[in-house]
């Protein structure tokens, strides 16, 4: 398979197959990566001792994960730490890349990104290379934003313990005002 181009409501199975099939190395590039199924098939390939690294972009670590159904009381990023993957947050500019690249050959890259409204209700479209020279560049792209401007797994969990306590905070806020407004 030299390409393949792949739009809408096969993205995702597209996806989980290629995923499913890999046998050395997952890489993921993603701005938005909350999609609960995808991760749990990383969780798994890493616990078959696959090299599986994540790097996403800061805003991810703010959203909950989820899936088509539900929204856990749990980021994604906090998930994939707590379940063994080496996950790394982009803290400079946006880092808006939507790459995945498996093994030494394949790479999956487009519009999609791996959150439930952009698998299920977005017009996208991704494609499939299977080019080595062009996998060798997105992995150097990789691995020159993985050591460079990241957030280490402490930096992580203390931004997610102060947006926890800050989104606490917000509610108890909210709470005191609409109580003020009840009695005004």
């Amino acid at each position: 398979m030299a390409s393949e181009v792949i739009f809408n409501e096969n993205i995702l199975n597209t996806i989980e197959s290629q995923l499913k099939q890999s046998n050395k190395n997952i890489y993921i590039m993603h701005f938005w990566f909350t999609y609960k199924p995808l991760i749990d098939l990383l969780i798994e390939k890493n616990q078959k001792g696959l090299n599986v690294k994540v790097l996403v972009d800061f805003r991810t670590y703010l959203n909950k994960l989820e899936d088509k159904n539900k929204q856990f009381d749990i980021s994604a990023v906090e998930y994939m730490l707590n379940n063994g993957i080496d996950c790394r947050v982009f803290k400079g500019k946006m880092m808006h890349n939507k790459v995945i690249l498996i093994d030494e050959d394949i790479v999956i890259t487009g519009s999609a990104n791996l959150y439930k409204e952009s698998l299920f209700f977005h017009n996208e479209n991704v494609i499939i290379l299977n080019d080595k020279n062009v996998y060798t560049k997105y992995k150097d792209e990789f691995y020159r934003l993985w050591n460079n401007e990241v957030m280490n797994k402490k930096d992580i969990i203390q931004k997610i313990i102060i947006t926890k306590s800050n989104r606490l905070k917000n509610r108890v806020k909210k709470k005191l005002i609409n109580l003020i407004k009840r009695y005004i």
